[in-house]
């Protein structure tokens, strides 16, 4: 009888140690996957905003060379256009021409 109840006591001991060594890397390995997920959460905070700012600042830049006549804004024929400029710097752009530039006869009323 002895020999039975030692036998038994081991085979049910060696359960308990595979089920907590099974427990452990299962905890482990998600653990680890969360500390992974967390980590990359981290990085993309850190350069998502600042990666946003400087998309939009940069579709607004070529929004405003292409659309909005920037280029025409400052050259005229590859020289330098002082009326086309606005009289202060938050006044939106003028749009000049090679045609602006002529003088213009006035009419009259």
């Amino acid at each position: 009888m002895v020999d039975v109840a030692s036998i038994i006591v081991a085979v049910i001991s060696l359960v308990g140690a595979l089920v907590a060594a099974g427990f452990t890397a299962w905890f482990t390995y998600f653990s680890d996957e969360r500390k992974r997920l967390s980590e990359s959460e981290k990085l993309i905070a850190k350069y998502r905003d600042p990666l946003l700012l400087a998309c939009q600042d940069l579709q607004s830049r070529l929004y405003n060379i292409t659309d909005q006549g920037f280029s025409i804004f400052f050259r005229v024929g590859g020289e330098q256009n002082p009326i086309c400029r606005p009289p202060f710097p938050s006044h939106p752009p003028r749009y000049c021409s090679a045609s602006s530039l002529k003088k213009k006869k006035p009419t009259s009323h």
